[in-house]
């Protein structure tokens, strides 16, 4: 199965899964090949014809790979499972969005130990999932340089798995972690006896909150300062109330820290802080309505 850039896939039935042996997907950054629900009009405009709607998590299909996998520039969306690895290497995977998901991306590959065929996953983002990257069976593959936001668990590590997150001690230079973790309820649970590298990754503060982890991981040495820009939220509601204020209203991502809004006269520079930290979903601008020009409005997590 090859799947070429700008494809979008739009799950009618989540019961209705994609089952490939080997799979190639081929987006780029600015045309990436997307899985969602019917009903997110986000992508693809109103497909199913019901006015405005956004998708929910269990709603989109899987995408089971039995064999092999080179997948570049994918986005995955409100599924039960997105996206099921199984089978024998080379499974790559990289420049990938998980988002709003259950489970988004369970792998129990068999990776061999040579350069060309060990499976490895780069690049990776996974936001706002109860579950991101979850490892069965017997696999060794490594992670590095992805981004973990706000996910309930972002990784989890089953009992007879060993990926490595970071292990400088390794001569690969796949393995050297660069991975960030933001917000996230627990960063890694570990299940295997066996000690767990993780290591040179940020861990949303220095020294890690040891809370973060469950089980045996080897988080140390750590990364002193984020790897990278936090997300923005890609959907606002705005809307004109009294004395001309401005309400500004979000998706409530659940996340284990807050949010804070930022404002600019201009669409990409010149963002100023302008809330403050925020737990609420929302915030108003008093009497923004009333000013000259255009007002621009993002909202970061925080």
């Amino acid at each position: 199965l090859t799947l070429e850039k700008g494809v979008v896939i739009k799950a009618h039935r989540p019961s209705f899964n994609i089952h490939a042996y080997n799979v190639v997907i081929k987006g780029t950054e600015s045309e990436p090949v997307v899985i969602t629900s019917f009903k997110d009009d986000s992508i693809g405009g109103d497909t199913n014809v019901d006015g405005p709607s956004s998708g929910s998590p269990g709603e989109s299909n899987t995408l089971y790979i039995n064999g092999l996998a080179d997948i570049h520039h994918g986005y995955f969306r409100y599924s039960n499972l997105s996206l099921y690895g199984v089978g024998t290497a080379p499974f790559h995977v990289a420049d990938t969005t998980f988002e709003s998901n259950v489970d988004a991306f369970f792998f129990s590959g068999t990776c061999v130990t040579s350069p060309e065929g060990n499976c490895f996953f780069d690049r990776l983002t996974f936001r706002n999932n109860t579950r991101g990257l979850i490892f069965m069976g017997n696999t060794s593959t490594v992670v590095s340089d992805s981004d973990f936001f706000g996910n309930g668990k972002a990784v989890f590590i089953d009992i007879s798995a060993n990926p490595a997150l970071g292990n400088l001690n390794d001569s690969s230079n796949e393995n050297d972690g660069g991975n960030q973790f933001i917000c996230n309820t627990i960063a890694v649970d570990n299940d295997n006896t066996a000690t767990i590298f993780a290591e040179n990754n940020w861990w949303n503060g220095a020294p890690p909150d040891p809370s973060l982890f469950q089980g045996a991981i080897d988080y140390s040495p750590y990364l002193m300062e984020e790897t990278g820009d936090r997300p923005a939220i890609s959907i606002l509601t705005l809307a004109i109330g009294g004395s001309q204020d401005i309400l500004i209203e979000w998706d409530d991502l659940g996340l284990a820290c807050g949010y804070r809004v930022l404002k600019s006269g201009e669409p990409n520079t010149g963002f100023t802080d302008i809330s403050g930290p925020l737990e609420a979903s929302e915030f108003t601008d008093p009497a923004a309505a009333a000013q000259e020009g255009i007002l621009f409005y993002k909202v970061d997590i925080q």
